[in-house]
C-alpha cells in the first residue's frame, strides 16, 4: 500500500480530535501538530537538562541550594514537558488508528515520523526528580543525568524522523510556551553568570595564597635554647648566605630570609645592602668605618626584625650602640663571596 507524502500545515491545539477522521485535511493537520509539539518537546528537555547541569554544579562546589523560584521553576518545566507528551500521545495514538502511521517498522516510509521510538519513549522514566530541592549532586551523577541524557536521545531520534521537513519548523507560535522557555534561559544564563564569578574569584584567592606562600619568609630550624653567640651567617653570594647552628648548616636566599624589594622585581632590599656591608667588617658598622651614619637606625632596625623571625630567637643581635658606639653583632658574621 502506498503511503500519502506529508504536508505541513498550521493547526490549533484545539482543532485535534482523538476520535478517527479519514479525511486527508484532518490526518495533515494532526501530523503538523505533532511536529510542533515535538520541536517544543525538544526545546524544554534540553533546557530542563542545562538547569539541573547548572543547579548541581553549584551543590557540587557547596556553594547555595537551589532557591525556591527555581524549584517552582522546576516543577512547572516538568509539567508542561508531561502535557506535550500526553499531547504527542493522542496525535500517535489518532495517527496510527486512521492507518497514516505504522506500528510495524517493516511497512514505515522514509521521512516519516517513526512510532515506534515514540513507544519506546512511553516505556522510559523522563522525571529524574519529583523535586529538586532537597536533592544532592550525587544523585544527579548517579542517575539522574542518565534518565534526562537517554530521554533527550529519544526526543532527538524521533525528530530526525521529520528531517524532510525539519527547517520549516523553526519557531515557538504559543505565548505560554515562549515565556516559559525564555524564564528558564534567564535563570540557566543567571546560575552561568554568578558561577563564573565565584570561580574567579576561587581562582584570585587561590593566585593570592599560593604568592603569599611564596613570599612569605623561611624561618631557619634553629636548636632550643640557642643564643645569638651560637650563630654563623657567612655570604656565600651577592645573593645568598649560609647559616649555621651548631651541626645545622643550612643555605637561604634574600628572599627567603625576607629581605626582598617589594618595588623592584627580583632584587633585594636596602637592609640586605647593610646586611652584607656588615659581612664585609666582619659585624661592625661604626663610624671611623663611614658606614654607621649613612645607614642610620631605620635600616639596623630593620635587619633586627627580619632576623628575630628568621631565627625564631627573641633577643636582641645587635649589643647597644651606647655601649661599644657602633652597630656591632652578637653573632658572627663574615662574607665569603670574594674567596669563591
Amino acid at each position: 500500500m502506498k503511503k500519502r507524502n506529508l504536508v505541513l500545515k498550521s493547526t490549533k491545539s484545539e482543532e485535534r480530535h482523538p476520535e478517527v477522521d479519514t479525511t486527508q485535511a484532518q490526518e495533515e493537520r494532526v501530523v503538523e501538530g505533532c511536529k510542533k509539539q515535538i520541536y517544543v518537546l525538544l526545546k524544554f528537555y534540553k533546557k530542563l537538562y542545562s538547569l539541573l547541569e547548572q543547579v548541581f554544579k553549584r551543590r557540587l562546589w557547596g556553594w547555595d541550594p537551589p532557591s525556591e523560584n527555581t524549584g517552582l521553576l522546576y516543577l512547572r518545566l516538568c509539567g508542561a514537558i508531561e502535557n506535550k507528551l500526553k499531547m504527542l500521545e493522542q496525535d500517535f495514538n489518532y495517527l496510527v488508528k486512521t492507518g497514516r502511521l505504522w506500528l510495524d517498522a517493516r511497512f514505515k516510509a522514509i521521512n516519516e515520523p517513526d512510532v515506534n521510538i515514540f513507544g519506546d519513549m512511553k516505556r522510559m522514566k523522563w522525571l529524574p526528580f519529583e523535586k529538586i530541592v532537597n536533592v544532592g549532586p550525587v544523585d544527579w551523577q548517579r542517575s539522574g543525568r542518565h534518565t534526562c541524557s537517554a530521554f533527550l536521545e529519544k526526543i532527538r531520534k524521533l525528530w530526525e524522523s521529520f528531517k524532510k521537513e525539519r527547517k520549516k519548523i523553526s519557531s515557538i507560535s504559543d505565548t505560554d510556551d515562549l515565556k516559559l522557555l525564555e524564564m528558564v534561559k534567564n535563570t540557566i544564563s543567571h546560575y552561568k553568570q554568578v558561577s563564573k564569578e565565584r570561580m574567579a574569584l576561587l581562582r584570585d584567592e587561590k593566585k593570592s595564597s599560593i604568592r603569599k606562600r611564596i613570599d612569605a619568609p623561611s624561618k631557619f630550624p634553629t636548636p632550643p635554647n640557642t643564643t645569638w653567640k651560637m650563630v654563623s651567617i657567612q655570604f656565600v653570594s651577592d645573593r645568598s648566605v649560609r647559616v649555621m647552628v651548631g651541626l645545622v648548616d643550612k643555605t637561604y636566599t634574600f628572599e627567603e630570609m625576607g629581605f626582598k624589594d617589594n618595588r623592584k622585581v627580583d632584587s633585594p632590599d636596602k637592609q640586605w645592602e647593610v646586611l652584607r656591608c656588615l659581612a664585609k667588617n666582619r659585624g661592625e658598622l661604626s663610624k671611623q668605618k663611614g658606614t654607621a651614619i649613612q645607614y642610620g637606625e631605620k635600616r639596623v632596625q630593620g635587619i633586627r626584625k627580619k632576623l628575630r623571625t628568621f631565627m625564631g630567637i627573641e633577643d636582641d643581635p645587635f649589643f647597644p650602640y651606647g655601649r661599644v658606639w657602633c652597630y656591632r653583632t652578637k653573632f658572627s658574621i663574615e662574607d665569603k663571596s670574594c674567596d669563591e
